[in-house]
């Protein structure tokens, strides 16, 4: 399996006791999903100073919840410098262990590849693309979308409803206000 074959759940922050527990940052609408967590897996080197990644896995003996944050213990990581080894690194399940979204929900993930419109608000109609979602990154506040533009200029759009009026996962089509054009005076 590769990377494509998985959905980020968190992202490792740090350690938590002696014994080498994973303080993970959720990246999920439902922390608790982590208290049913039996496996999980990471991204992995294949060799120094190669851009290969290898999907590992890691079987959980352990997770508890403190301070918004997930304690996960895994099988093989007993020391707190074992744990920080792995500060920065994205916690992954197989996408068919995702949770179950109500029908109008969706992934972050499942908005890269989406077109990008603007909506006009005062002619209430859409205007032509202006580019795709190339990515998003979440930093633990506001998650950003990653737009280019047509003209192939990269832009952070915050994901919040100022600059997001409407998503329509199904038609793949992410809709921005007139403001986002204030964001091409700061790139």
């Amino acid at each position: 399996m590769n990377q494509s074959d998985f959905q980020i759940i968190g992202k490792i922050v740090g350690a938590h006791s002696k014994h080498g527990e994973l303080k993970v940052m959720p990246i999920t609408a439902d922390i608790d999903r982590f208290l049913d967590l039996s496996h999980c897996f990471y991204e992995a080197d294949l060799a120094e100073g190669s851009n290969d990644k290898e999907m590992k896995e890691w079987n959980v003996t352990g997770v508890r919840l403190h301070k918004g944050n997930a304690l996960v213990a895994v099988k093989g990581i007993s020391k707190r410098s074992d744990a920080l080894s792995f500060k920065g690194r994205f916690l992954y399940v197989p996408k068919d262990e995702r949770i179950q979204l109500d029908d109008d929900q969706f992934f972050l993930e499942d908005l890269i590849g989406c077109q990008v419109c603007e909506v006009s608000k005062e002619e209430q109609s859409e205007s032509e693309n202006i580019g795709m979602v190339s990515n998003f990154v979440d930093h633990g506040g506001n998650s950003l979308l990653q737009v280019k533009l047509s003209s192939d200029k990269l832009i952070e759009v915050p994901f919040v409803d100022v600059y997001v009026a409407d998503i329509q996962i199904d038609k793949k089509v992410v809709f921005l206000t007139e403001i986002w054009r204030d964001l091409l005076d700061l790139t």
